[in-house]
């Protein structure tokens, strides 16, 4: 008996971590792709010339 509230406790701990650790890694993904598409704007600004980088914003 106490083995299965053990077993229920540590489930829904497992299920609860694995939920967490997902909505992080989201973050981090989104993150990550925010600043790729930031990066990728300056690179492609060096690359014009200087009276035309507003039209790649």
């Amino acid at each position: 008996m106490i083995y299965m509230a053990v077993n229920e406790i540590t489930e829904f701990v497992e299920e609860t971590v694995i939920s967490e650790v997902f909505g992080i890694w989201f973050l981090i993904g989104a993150a990550i792709v925010f600043f790729m598409q930031t990066g990728f704007t300056m690179a492609e600004t060096g690359f014009t010339k200087a009276k035309t980088p507003a039209i790649l914003l």
